[in-house]
């Protein structure tokens, strides 16, 4: 091949890969597992021609996953390279030059940089273009494993990756409101996050830091302590002994023996691990080896190599589509083909996450398609071999082409065609299909919600299907039915005729038993936090209820005279919260509320709570009916009533030398009836920063808002406080 059809042929590689790039996190237009295939063709193409185009991924850091996060752009002290990536191990032995390595997870996240002085946090900044990031201080309390101080009094720099779990993917996933595109995949999920203003929105998904590299302090005599100074393992085990979590890793002694074997080890663990990885990372023992070398486009060529699993793409053949339900609504395509072999399990299923995906690689019963394991856990579907889109509106075609239901299989109501995030989306908008139901009361029942014990999706479909419960209400009236019935549970069935449930397939009365006894515990021990969990409101969880009840509890003081019914039952707070919102209240002032989820709490109980504040028996007053509270509310009643701080918004921030450390000053805050914000805004109302001279962001951001910038001094003296 000639430089000119190499050229040509590299160019068309180059253009399929950014325009896959462009919309990355918006509208996937192509795999991972074929961006991957195509920047190994590209490289291949790279080394054997020495040709390297200017707008080649492969010298390049992308950045468009972070092109929405809010924050100053800044520059790196230490630029954080990405590294280069290969699927041929021969190539990973051969940069390793014989020399001891250690093997540690490629964590599938969002790379951030975070830097200490004097102890404190000073920094948190995405790594960006490897050279200018974007500073996101401002989430510092949200991401759980970012240490906002350390013993350590120097300057310390360390990269580390923000990434959420497989089990909270699932769970943000499920908790979207109705009609909203579900994230591809954790890598979208943690960049959409940091992109969230709402802070306890952001807290509630559990975005992590892992740290994988102590890319600098300015005292290494302190490593000495811990190992040999220059020691990769060393830096590690420091950043242990600070309290960071640190990537998993194992040594490699030999490279060009153990190499594999090691590769072996992860690989047989990777499908048990919770946190997304898409890779291996290779890098040296000799730390100070590891910064030397030179820079090939945005890789540092000894700063370490990631190692990619090579991806088995088997081909096989759709024999059905699939089109899976959820509590919101959504119903979701999953294909489901002929059994294949991958990584060592057997395969017959792949999610297609949207109508637009179906339309766009065009499935259908019969295809054959090729599949592949995305990160060796998580199967997809690569390419059609039998695809033949057609350009049509015609809904009739569409649904018969691929296999979409025209009517809810569960309420027979005809299924509708959203756009969300320039993504169709197939979804049941009748607010009483039993597929909801269905989603709802499992939500109730979890754990963290009434925590309603053996009660699964499986016998609350029965429960439905055989006409035993309609409604959450139902569910936990069961209780009394059975001791109603001589401890029986009796149903009416489809003939009109008495039916006893422990008759019936699956169960019997040890099973009925154990599903009233959990019932009848659960209900007996609920509280406001809870309760409202266990409601499903749109982006509002338990965090979110924690945060409500002291301000729930302090409006009831505040109007315990204007509303007799306060403090007359186990209710209260319900219907407390039921005349705030008939009250107009804002509950944006709520400390981490943000306008989404004051929004959504409010239009939730005008629709669910206010009608039984004005004594409406609807679905809440029944449920309510069933169950005992525990809590009461004046165990969120802080007595701060003639404090100068109470009611009043502070931001903390700076170095301090009165109170011990900076969580001292804000519990000192908030036993005062104070509230606390990570962040300066128009609804601050003291910023404390013992620097009032200060250049920072808060400070600048405080003079121009015309917020008092106070010390600990004038803090005190505030509170009435010897020093």
């Amino acid at each position: 091949m000639n430089k000119e059809d190499v050229t040509k042929q590299m160019q068309d590689i180059i253009n399929q890969m950014n325009e896959a790039s462009a919309v990355y996190g918006k509208d996937a237009i192509m795999t991972d597992h074929k961006w991957d295939d195509l920047y190994n063709q590209l490289t291949d193409l790279e080394e054997e021609s020495g040709i390297i185009l200017p707008e080649s991924p492969t010298q390049s850091v992308g950045t468009e996953e972070e092109e929405d996060i809010p924050g100053e752009k800044v520059e790196h002290e230490f630029s954080a390279l990405s590294l280069a990536k290969n699927k041929d191990i021969k190539k990973h032995i051969k940069w390793a030059q014989g020399r001891k390595c250690f093997v540690s997870w490629k964590e599938d996240g969002m790379t951030l940089v975070v830097t200490y002085d004097n102890g404190n946090l000073t920094r948190i900044v995405t790594r960006g273009d490897g050279y200018v990031g974007t500073d996101i201080t401002r989430l510092k309390d949200v991401i759980k494993g970012i240490l906002p101080k350390i013993d350590y009094k120097g300057h310390l720099v360390v990269r580390g990756e923000c990434v959420i779990s497989y089990p909270d993917f699932k769970r943000v996933n499920e908790s979207l409101p109705a009609g909203v595109k579900l994230y591809d995949n954790t890598r979208n999920l943690v960049s959409g996050t940091l992109k969230l203003s709402d802070e306890e929105v952001i807290k509630d998904r559990n975005p992590q830091f892992i740290a994988f590299t102590l890319r600098y302090l300015d005292d290494e005599s302190v490593l000495d302590a811990v190992g040999f100074r220059n020691s990769w393992e060393t830096r590690q085990l420091f950043l242990k002994k600070l309290g960071f979590n640190i990537v998993s890793y194992k040594p490699v002694e030999h490279p060009e023996t153990d190499l594999q074997s090691v590769i072996d080890e992860f690989t047989a663990e990777v499908e048990q691990y919770e946190m997304p990885v898409d890779g291996l990372v290779l890098c040296y023992e000799d730390w100070d080896y590891s910064l030397t070398g030179g820079v090939t486009g945005h890789h540092a060529t000894r700063a370490g190599y990631a190692f990619k699993w090579p991806d088995e793409a088997v081909e096989t053949k759709v024999v059905d589509i699939e089109w899976s339900d959820s509590r919101t609504g959504l119903f979701n395509p999953v294909a489901i083909f002929e059994p294949v072999r991958l990584c060592g399990t057997t395969v017959t299923r792949a999610s297609l996450s949207n109508l637009s995906t179906v339309k766009k690689k065009d499935i259908k019963i019969g295809d054959r398609i090729t599949v592949y394991k995305a990160n060796m856990i998580i199967p997809c579907v690569e390419d059609n071999k039998d695809a033949d889109v057609q350009d049509t509106d015609d809904w009739n075609f569409i649904c018969e082409r691929h296999n979409i239901p025209k009517i809810c299989p569960h309420c027979g109501r005809p299924l509708t065609v959203k756009t969300s995030q320039n993504a169709e989306l197939v979804i049941c908008l009748n607010p009483d299909c039993s597929a909801k139901l269905i989603g709802s009361m499992a939500h109730f029942c979890e754990r963290d919600c009434m925590n309603i014990m053996g009660v699964s999706e499986k016998k609350l479909q029965q429960l439905i299907d055989l006409g035993v419960v309609e409604s959450i209400s139902d569910l936990v009236d069961l209780p009394m039915r059975y001791h109603a019935s001589g401890n029986n549970l009796i149903f009416v069935d489809e003939f009109g005729d008495d039916c006893n449930l422990a008759n019936q397939t699956g169960w019997g009365e040890g099973s009925v038993l154990n599903l009233v006894t959990g019932i009848e515990t659960a209900c007996k021990n609920a509280t406001f936090i809870k309760f409202l969990h266990a409601m499903g409101i749109p982006n509002f969880g338990r965090g979110q209820a924690k945060l409500l009840a002291p301000v729930v509890t302090k409006w009831m003081k505040q109007n315990e005279d204007a509303t007799d019914m306060l403090f007359a039952s186990k209710t209260d707070m319900l219907y407390a919260l039921g005349c705030m919102v008939e009250n107009g209240y804002d509950f944006t002032t709520v400390d981490g509320f943000g306008d989404v989820i004051a929004s959504s709490l409010t239009t939730w109980v005008q629709k669910n709570l206010a009608p039984y504040v004005d004594g409406v028996m609807n679905e809440i007053g029944r449920i309510l009916q069933c169950l005992t509270f525990t809590d009461k509310p004046e165990d969120y009643i802080k007595e701060t009533s003639g404090s100068p701080v109470d009611g009043k918004t502070f931001v903390v921030t700076g170095d301090v030398h009165i109170f011990k450390n900076r969580k001292d000053v804000e519990t000192k805050i908030e036993e005062l009836g104070g509230k606390l914000s990570g962040s300066v805004s128009k609804k601050t109302d003291y910023l404390i920063n013992n620097d009032i001279e200060s250049t920072s962001s808060k400070n600048q951001k405080a003079k121009t808002l015309g917020i008092p910038i106070i010390t600990e001094e004038q803090f005190c003296e505030m509170i009435g406080m010897q020093y």
